[in-house]
């Protein structure tokens, strides 16, 4: 404690401010980056929301648009593995290990339809979403 008071004291010198006013100044520069810590922790989590939002909303358009390429509403296996086959190959590669056709096809009966597909996402989308910020 004795060495701050000492650097302080140097400080004052130098600067020709007294002790209490470079504390003062120290106080409110400690001040002014916490309230750029909290921001950027806002703008963060800001920008994640809006990233997981892209993310669903790519998601359900590719849905859309290749849910009746063989003819049938939803996705069949060969679907699916298109519609994975269209998205970035490092969220592509991490769907594909983590969620299978089976385990989108949450009702067992062969077909992706919308409704496994928007449960789906809402996971997928998450994962996807938090693998990023995590740098993963």
């Amino acid at each position: 404690l004795e060495e701050v008071k000492n650097q302080l004291a140097k400080f004052a010198a130098k600067s020709g401010a007294a002790v209490s006013e470079c504390i003062r100044q120290i106080h409110e520069s400690v001040e002014e980056q916490r309230k750029i810590q909290e921001e950027t922790l806002a703008i963060e989590q800001r920008q994640k929301r809006l990233a997981n939002m892209q993310e669903r909303s790519m998601l359900m358009n590719l849905f859309v648009q290749f849910q009746n390429q063989d003819g049938a509403s939803g996705l069949s296996t060969d679907e699916f593995d298109t519609l994975l086959d269209m998205l970035p190959h490092s969220a592509s590669e991490k769907l594909r290990a983590k969620h299978s056709f089976d385990f989108v096809d949450s009702d067992k009966d062969g077909i992706i339809d919308i409704g496994n597909f928007r449960t789906w996402v809402k996971v997928a989308a998450d994962e996807l979403v938090e693998d990023a910020a995590a740098g993963v």
